[in-house]
């Protein structure tokens, strides 16, 4: 939400749904900016339409909670929606959104 130039995260009300979970390969990491930092990356295969990026949308920012963990959506590197699936990359993160409670 923007009002006068503040802008505020939304969030939409949280889902439940099946997930792969895998780790990042070497040679993705190597493709990632500031690979050198201490970050952790997952990618997480999801049934479905589950962009977290689309910036034509001005849609981003999605979180996942896995693992005990908040997870923000960085990246979208399989997107094969119209056959029902993508794979989205999670970089973990230290707190998760604002005002959002985990299951």
């Amino acid at each position: 939400m923007n009002v006068k130039g503040v802008v505020t995260a939304e969030y939409a009300p949280m889902v439940t749904a099946m997930v792969q979970v895998r780790s990042v390969s070497d040679e993705v990491l190597a493709l990632i900016n500031r690979v050198g930092e201490n970050t952790k990356h997952l990618h997480f295969y999801l049934n479905g339409d589950w962009r977290g990026i689309f910036r034509p949308d001005s849609t981003g920012g999605d979180f996942i909670y896995a693992r005990n963990n908040w997870w923000l959506i960085t990246a979208v590197p399989e997107d094969f929606s119209r056959s029902g699936w993508v794979c989205v990359r999670g970089t973990l993160q230290m707190t998760g959104p604002d005002g959002v409670v985990p299951p």
